[in-house]
């Protein structure tokens, strides 16, 4: 199932397409103090089976704009519009793609987690990665990266980025320069295009 949060004015509701129709169901938010738990009610039906009812049924979130965002499991495309801020966990086995434009960004990304940034002008990124996390950007101006200097054998996790202005490994500035290198650090390969 693919879901897809997009950044809107108004209360917030959802569409539900399957492959015998679309539904529009409205969002249940539980709000305690600064988190808002969003749950969909999907009350359609899909005469086909469950695994191709599942495989093409998309959510499409329409909510206020997020400043934090943890995904526990799944996938997520998130179309933030124009955010100064915006600071995501994306758990184990999680997807998370970013769209539009973001000026700062504080991502955490667990193992065999992925972030997609490519798509998405993003101006600073402060991120931690797990060992066999990857994450991918277009063109950064500054991106500070945490990543572990110890792993299991075969547990490496990828970055991959078009451009990087200012350039930071655990605190210390990365000597890269040009375009196709590959650098690796002990837990992470590094791709630049």
């Amino acid at each position: 199932m693919a879901v897809n949060y997009v950044v809107t004015s108004g209360a917030p509701y959802a569409t539900v397409t399957h492959l015998s129709g679309q539904n529009t169901v409205k969002v249940d938010i539980a709000k305690t103090a600064d988190t808002a738990t969003i749950t969909i009610k999907d009350e359609g039906t899909c005469t086909y089976s469950n695994y191709e009812c599942n495989g093409q049924s998309n959510v499409t979130i329409y909510g206020p704009a997020l400043k934090q965002l943890t995904l526990g499991h799944g996938g997520l495309d998130y179309q933030a519009g124009n955010a100064s801020e915006l600071n995501v966990n994306v758990s184990k086995d999680a997807e998370l793609t970013l769209h539009d434009s973001i000026t700062s960004l504080i991502a955490n990304v667990g193992d065999s987690a992925s972030l997609s940034a490519s798509d998405a002008a993003i101006q600073r990124v402060t991120l931690g990665m797990t060992t066999s996390a990857s994450a991918d950007f277009g063109t950064v101006n500054d991106l500070a990266l945490t990543v572990p200097t110890s792993c299991a054998m075969g547990k490496h996790g990828q970055l991959s980025t078009e451009g990087v202005s200012h350039f930071t490994i655990n605190g210390q500035p990365a000597n890269m320069s040009g375009h196709g290198y590959g650098a690796t650090t002990p837990c992470l390969l590094i791709n630049h295009w």
